[in-house]
């Protein structure tokens, strides 16, 4: 989605990928700084959430009332969502969730295997993401087929990554490479 530059101002948008840099969704919405308290509030529909879209089909549609507020010691992410089932006719509320997420300051020392895996990949993720770039430039709507060979794309794209690293691709063979598989798995006429 891109919005209108008078649509941004002032306001932040949340982009949410998937660990393939597919999309999930974004919200827009203001900060507010309060009483002392300094939130952020977005309404935005999304796809079903990874934990459910393998094992659930009685609704389609995720509306997410997703809400961050800073603490003294990070930040903590509320959700208010919707299931929804969206049919031509209109849509048909099945439940509603209520969801926290805390996240605080750690020990970067904990994270040493994370932060060297990312160093050896991040110009491959990097291309990844331009490539993604330019399907979402050239593709209105994107959907993504399921599964191809038994895996699903990020199983596919995170093999490319590590022979990409192994055999020291350059930036023009990952781009190739990797928008081979995502062609593969888009889902044309959508």
């Amino acid at each position: 989605m891109t919005l209108p530059a008078a649509d941004v101002k002032g306001r932040w948008v949340q982009r949410v990928y998937q660990v393939d840099d597919s999309p999930r969704y974004e919200g827009i919405g203001t900060w507010v700084h309060v009483d002392g308290r300094h939130e952020w509030h977005s309404e935005t529909d999304s796809p079903l959430p990874r934990r459910e879209f393998t094992k659930r089909s009685d609704y389609n549609v995720l509306r997410r009332g997703n809400r961050i507020y800073l603490t003294g010691n990070g930040w903590m992410f509320e959700q208010d969502n919707k299931k929804i089932v969206r049919t031509p006719a209109g849509d048909k509320l099945l439940a509603q969730e209520k969801g926290y997420e805390e996240f605080t300051k750690a020990d970067p020392a904990k994270f040493s295997y994370a932060q060297q895996w990312w160093k050896s990949q991040q110009s491959y993720w990097n291309d990844v993401r331009l490539v993604w770039d330019s399907v979402y430039a050239a593709n209105p709507t994107v959907k993504i087929e399921g599964k191809k060979d038994g895996k699903v794309l990020y199983e596919h794209l995170f093999d490319l990554g590590d022979r990409s690293v192994k055999e020291h691709w350059d930036a023009a063979k990952n781009k190739s490479e990797v928008r081979k598989v995502i062609d593969r798995y888009l889902i044309k006429g959508v």
